[in-house]
């Protein structure tokens, strides 16, 4: 991430602590150019290897996590495609 962020001459905000009700809590670490957000990374605590927000009883996937899939998705749509989250 930080290769990436200085390849786009970014700049490291305050790393933010997030937690949702009773979900896995995470740290949120963002990398700006110009006022954009262009890099995340999204650490969540107590995860291991598990898909963040994945369904109960399958393999390597871990429903108390925050739901990655939102939040790749989220984060395209506000950065990469225009529109707001």
């Amino acid at each position: 991430a930080e290769q990436w962020a200085a390849a786009l001459g970014a700049r490291a905000a305050v790393p933010r602590r997030v937690q949702r009700g009773a979900r896995h809590a995470m740290t949120v670490s963002d990398w700006r150019a110009q006022r954009r957000v262009c890099v995340r990374v999204c650490e969540v605590e107590h995860l291991g290897h598990a898909w963040s927000g994945g369904v109960a009883g399958e393999h390597f996937s871990d429903p108390k996590g925050p739901d990655a899939s939102t939040l790749i998705w989220r984060f395209a749509q506000a950065n990469l495609g225009g529109r707001e989250a």
